[in-house]
């Protein structure tokens, strides 16, 4: 699959751009927005183009194409409902495309790459590894210079990444560690720094699920320099991770199970942790959701029921979202898709399982849908580890 004029010089021929290019150009894309967010609607011609890509497998009947549509049609019956029981808002529509249009991203991407041969691969992932490298020493010195030089909000200390984007910043780091695990041969030593210095930038944000995050990738590279490594990050992280599940983790999942209405505010509409807003969402959307779209802000569009809520902050994850608004059905639903469109590209059941664990994280504690930085790093993230070059080497 090639984009652009073909250009004939001395009997070769060369190309101006091939399709992958697009894919990387869209991620530098989004370490140059900074807050202009509007520069995302690039990430949706991306997904329009996919789409395209899967709508041309389901007419020629493959199976996997069925399936992903299937499931997209089971999420449009539970949006028809509530167009019975609220009436017909535009925002229902701009909803389930925003949820699900990184679906079709991820199948045309890995589609691409399972057909490239292995010279075009090498090259993708040498420009890969060029543009994290380039882009994570910016990050490094932007963080710093914001955490010691400015007095902004540590939600804010997130380096070209813009305001409220911490969690970018955890993705960031971790994608450019596993690049350095899994594609690059590089010194123990060198892994180390970069390890270090992600762990350091991410204290600066209070980034704590980059922590969980980088320990689990650790235990799951099978391969004897993770016993190397997972001692240093352990000891590393330990005062901060023991700090963070004794005063938060424990007590917000004791009182989930105790008290009622713990997700009201105690102060204004900030401070509710996860556990009492997860019991909300719950609470809102039961089985079959309180309503697509609902409670969401999208594209500037308001959620036709975001007046009814009592605390405002169901955004602070994928799962409390898509849980309110979509039930739990629809959440199950939802993440099955994901799942199994990213496992019909994994090769084993190892692979699969560690993928579901992945994603079930990422669901649940952070905005992995509906922030197209965080999803579409983690693309790259399952890219990386499906490229082990280990496996090149069988």
């Amino acid at each position: 699959m090639i984009i652009g004029k073909k250009l004939i010089e001395n009997k070769q021929i060369h190309y101006i751009i091939r399709i992958e290019h697009l894919f990387l150009m869209t991620l530098v894309m989004f370490f140059v927005s900074y807050n202009f967010h509007a520069l995302w609607l690039v990430y949706d011609f991306l997904a329009l183009f996919s789409l395209m890509y899967v709508l041309h497998l389901f007419l020629q009947k493959k199976k996997h194409a069925f399936i992903i549509l299937s499931c997209i049609g089971i999420l449009f019956s539970i949006m028809f409902i509530d167009i019975l029981i609220y009436g017909l808002h535009s925002i229902m529509i701009l909803s389930l495309w925003d949820n699900v249009k990184h679906i079709f991203i991820i199948y045309t991407l890995f589609s691409l790459i399972k057909k490239m041969d292995i010279s075009r691969i090498d090259d993708f992932k040498k420009i890969l590894f060029f543009i994290i490298t380039f882009f994570f020493y910016i990050e490094l010195i932007w963080v710093m210079y914001e955490y010691f030089f400015t007095s902004i909000h540590f939600d804010d200390i997130t380096g070209f990444f813009g305001f409220h984007a911490s969690h970018s910043v955890g993705y960031f780091s971790l994608l450019y560690i596993v690049i350095l695990l899994y594609l690059k041969r590089t010194t123990k030593l060198y892994l180390f720094f970069v390890t270090l210095m992600a762990i350091i930038i991410n204290y600066m944000s209070e980034n704590v699920g980059f922590y969980i995050l980088l320990v689990f990738f650790i235990l799951v590279y099978d391969f004897r320099f993770s016993y190397t490594l997972l001692p240093m990050v352990l000891l590393l992280l330990f005062p901060k991770v023991y700090a963070f599940a004794d005063k938060v983790i424990l007590s917000r999942i004791f009182s989930f199970f105790t008290d009622t209405n713990n997700y009201l505010p105690e102060e204004g509409l900030v401070g509710t942790g996860r556990m009492p807003l997860l019991q909300y969402a719950i609470d809102l959307g039961n089985v079959f959701g309180g309503g697509i779209g609902a409670f969401s802000i999208i594209y500037n569009k308001t959620g036709y029921r975001i007046d009814e809520l009592i605390n405002t902050q169901l955004n602070i994850s994928t799962a409390t979202n898509l849980i309110s608004e979509y039930g739990f059905f629809g959440f199950v639903v939802m993440l099955f898709m994901y799942i199994y469109v990213f496992s019909i590209f994994l090769d084993n059941k190892r692979e699969k399982v560690m993928l579901g664990l992945l994603l079930l994280m990422a669901f649940f504690y952070n905005r992995v849908l509906m922030d197209e930085r965080i999803i579409y790093m983690l693309i790259f993230i399952v890219l990386i580890v499906k490229l082990d070059f280990r496996k090149k080497q069988v």
